[in-house]
């Protein structure tokens, strides 16, 4: 058998000290593979069979004494046919999973990014705490009630849809107590959430600089329009050919892709704000908050989709802004 280390194997020559942390990394991530008795490098020097049943207990009272809530389910060793002491963690739904004596704060609780571990911040806590418990930020009660669609209409009315409070429990934007919604507040026109947009010149001075506000669909139109703005054109001649050849800076969909996938999948219980900045040799779109639920850019290349914020998503694809099949990326891909 071939060993070597990735996000999810590592290899470890004998048994350490704090290999708990290593298993609590695999759970709180996408699960792995620990082999016990294997070089860095992938040779294998297996475990001695004196200390077989050592390495037996060890495992096993990690699992039950060492790590909450209760991986056992999650976790299962055995040595395979190389001597080699084979821990396989599977991904757990119960984060986040924390040293017992240090509880679910950042000493306690590690991730695996790459091919290591390391302490997972604040905010990636109270994110697994969220996301365990099915908790949806767009879901909660706005501390806003006083909220108006006036902008939100305009743009239903445009494409022919019908829009109304009628409508607005269907859509989320009101709860089953009547109650708006943080997603009611996001389409709002009180909506507080900004989207700054930048231009800037090769000392990196700014040439343009804007902020949006209203509405995040309104938003949403108004920095697809800047952004298409400057959107350059440049055109060559290839001999041979009568007509000269134009092409986009950023081809095709990819423009209008990234920055619709940033609105849509944004952290907005997170503090910060979107931001997409035009320089001489590329730009750059940011939002706040990771992948979601622990996903890769594999994963996303594939199609693979998990939502942050699903009923934004599917307004946003009422409206004819996406398609919700998870091809974002896809498409940005095949646009170059």
């Amino acid at each position: 058998m071939k060993y070597e280390e990735s996000d999810k194997v590592e290899l470890k020559r004998e048994m350490v000290k704090d290999l708990d942390k290593e298993i609590v990394a695999f759970l709180n991530t996408k699960g792995g593979t620990i082999y016990i008795g294997v070089e860095d490098n992938g040779d294998v020097v297996g475990v001695p069979q004196e200390l077989k049943d050592e390495y037996d207990e060890k495992v096993s009272a990690i699992i039950t004494n060492n790590i909450k809530p209760n991986s056992r389910n999650n976790v299962t060793f055995s040595y395979n046919e190389d001597g080699v002491l084979e821990i396989n963690v599977k991904e757990g739904d119960s984060k986040p999973y924390y040293l017992t004596e240090k509880g679910p704060k950042s000493s306690g609780t590690y991730i695996r990014v790459g091919r290591s571990k390391r302490p997972a911040t604040d905010d990636e806590i109270l994110t697994m705490i969220r996301d365990s418990s099915g908790w949806l930020w767009e879901n909660q009660v706005s501390k806003e009630q006083d909220l108006t669609f006036d902008e939100l209409s305009k743009i239903a009315k445009k494409k022919n849809l019908e829009f109304g409070p009628h409508k607005f429990r269907n859509l989320k934007i009101i709860n089953k107590d009547g109650q708006l919604t943080n997603l009611g507040l996001l389409v709002s026109d009180q909506n507080p959430i900004e989207v700054k947009f930048a231009v800037y010149d090769k000392n990196l001075d700014f040439k343009v600089k804007e902020e949006f506000h209203g509405s995040i669909v309104t938003i949403a139109d108004d920095v697809l329009k800047y952004a298409e703005l400057f959107n350059t054109t440049s055109a060559k001649i290839i001999p041979g050919q009568i007509s000269r050849v134009e092409t986009k800076s950023y081809p095709g969909a990819s423009l209008r892709e990234a920055i619709l996938n940033a609105i849509c999948h944004a952290e907005y219980f997170a503090p910060s704000n979107i931001k997409v900045e035009f320089f001489n040799d590329k730009v750059k779109i940011t939002n706040p908050g990771n992948i979601y639920n622990n996903g890769t850019i594999e994963d996303i290349k594939r199609g693979i989709q998990s939502f942050r914020n699903p009923s934004l998503v599917i307004l946003l694809n009422k409206l004819g802004y996406i398609e919700n099949y998870g091809t974002a990326i896809q498409r940005i891909i095949e646009a170059y």
